[in-house]
């Protein structure tokens, strides 16, 4: 009996054990499997929280990029401002450019001659200044003065006779006259066809310039400013002065710089300008006369 009480209960016993067992073996089982289910979310979050940190740096990083890229916002204006000064520069100098020139271009016109053909006037002839010198004489007293006025075709007869040979190339200096459309029917100043027979005179420009200037000497000596300027109208007209010394700068510089041409008047003040002793005198002598033709104002020919 003791010994099958005994198996009895052993018995009775092992299916209790065995069932606890099991439930400690399930019980471990879900453990187990809660830490597996679970693991995954802590690795899925420990993965991604740190791909979004670095997308959302590589975000901000991109952002600060780009804005490098972009400059800073007033970049783009002053660029504009760059590009409107230059364009407004480039306006400025073409359309003072195109004056300066159209003022040159009208100057020119007047001359009939250019330089080469005065300077084969010149050697062809090379009419000595003490001849000129009698010829202007000699015109002037024929013909009333070197203010007074008459035909070209007078004026050849006149000189005809203080001339002791004929002119080479004399059909320049008819050009030089019938340049100008107004003397083709009216009567011109002896001392304008005298300036344009100056330009077969020889010798050095201290020479011609002193014999010019004693065309327009008064009687006692002096020659007014205002006759001084007839003379420089006669020059200009017959192409002494070149025609860079007429055109001249004025005042207006907006919107662009604006140029002009010279009067007879306004050569000889700017010449003055330059002369000391010329700048204020109301009358002039033959030599600050000559020096004037002489400067780099008037530039005579």
């Amino acid at each position: 009996p003791g010994g099958l009480g005994v198996m009895l209960a052993v018995a009775t016993r092992r299916p209790a054990w065995r069932r606890a067992g099991a439930l400690l073996g399930q019980a471990q089982r879900r453990r187990v499997h809660g830490v597996a289910r679970r693991r995954p979310t802590v690795v899925a979050s420990c993965v991604i929280g740190p791909q979004r940190r670095r997308a959302s740096s590589g975000s901000a990083e991109e952002a600060s990029a780009a804005k490098k890229e972009e400059g800073p916002s007033w970049v783009p204006y002053a660029v504009l401002f760059v590009i409107g000064s230059l364009g407004a520069w480039f306006w400025r100098a073409s359309k003072a450019q195109a004056e300066r020139s159209e003022c040159l271009e009208t100057a020119q016109s007047a001359h009939a001659l250019d330089h080469k053909e005065r300077l084969e006037l010149r050697e062809r002839n090379g009419l000595p200044t003490t001849v000129f010198e009698d010829v202007a004489r000699g015109c002037v007293r024929d013909l009333g003065g070197a203010y007074a006025k008459c035909s070209y075709p007078q004026f050849v007869r006149a000189a005809s006779r203080y001339v002791d040979r004929p002119l080479q190339s004399a059909h320049y200096l008819d050009r030089v006259v019938l340049n100008d459309a107004s003397l083709v029917s009216e009567d011109a100043p002896v001392g304008f066809y005298l300036a344009v027979l100056a330009l077969a005179v020889g010798g050095s420009p201290e020479e011609r310039a002193a014999r010019l200037a004693a065309l327009v000497e008064s009687p006692d000596g002096g020659i007014p400013r205002d006759d001084a300027a007839s003379l420089v109208d006669w020059l200009a007209r017959a192409g002494h002065v070149p025609p860079s010394a007429l055109v001249f700068q004025t005042g207006t510089k907006f919107p662009y710089q604006r140029y002009a041409i010279r009067t007879p008047r306004d050569l000889l003040d700017a010449a003055a300008e330059l002369d000391a002793d010329a700048r204020d005198a109301d009358v002039l002598t033959t030599d600050q006369l000559a020096r004037l033709l002489l400067s780099t104002t008037l530039n005579l020919a």
